[in-house]
């Protein structure tokens, strides 16, 4: 399966996009969702240690699927 990993700091239309993720005709496994840690690559690396599948998409918090 492929699990979800958003990251986001603030864009205003970050609920719609988490909506997307959660509302995919194929779900996700899983969805981790970090929210305001800067720089980015600390949010992703954080995130990525919660993340147990084999295939992660990293999402940021400006895209709607």
């Amino acid at each position: 399966m492929i699990g979800a990993l958003i990251v986001s700091a603030g864009e205003p239309q970050v609920e719609k996009g988490v909506a997307a993720v959660r509302n995919q005709t194929v779900p996700f496994s899983s969805v981790v969702h970090m929210v305001d840690i800067v720089p980015e690559h600390k949010a992703f690396n954080n995130g990525m240690k919660l993340c147990r599948d084999e295939w992660v998409m990293k999402i940021d918090g400006d895209m709607i699927l």
